[in-house]
């Protein structure tokens, strides 16, 4: 399985914004739309969510969201399908992101 993201610096700047996003669906989409990779997903992931019975990019993009403290509230919700699983998860993305900076500098 693949998926694709491209990055785009510009688009990057105006994803600052983020209470424009929220009341504009179209600029949310529009930096959406820019800020895309292509990535090959390895089997074992692939099986792994299979095995729990969830897409993987449902596990991505939850992962990324917790990993940008990107919250969902009923009052101002998102349209781009990112939400924070809690503060534990959020937690436990930023302590597995260090984990990651940490062995590469050690390589």
């Amino acid at each position: 399985m693949t998926l694709r993201v491209t990055l785009d610096p510009a688009a990057l700047d105006a994803g600052k914004d983020d209470n424009r996003a929220r009341r504009e669906p179209e600029h949310q989409e529009k930096i959406m739309r820019k800020n895309k990779i292509t990535l090959s997903l390895p089997p074992e992931f692939i099986r792994l969510c299979e095995h729990d019975g969830i897409k993987p990019e449902v596990v991505l993009r939850g992962f990324i969201a917790d990993l940008c403290g990107i919250m969902n509230w009923a009052n101002n919700p998102r349209t781009d399908g990112y939400s924070s699983n809690g503060s534990d998860e959020r937690l436990l993305c930023r302590t597995l992101l260090r984990a990651c900076r940490l062995s590469l500098h050690q390589s």
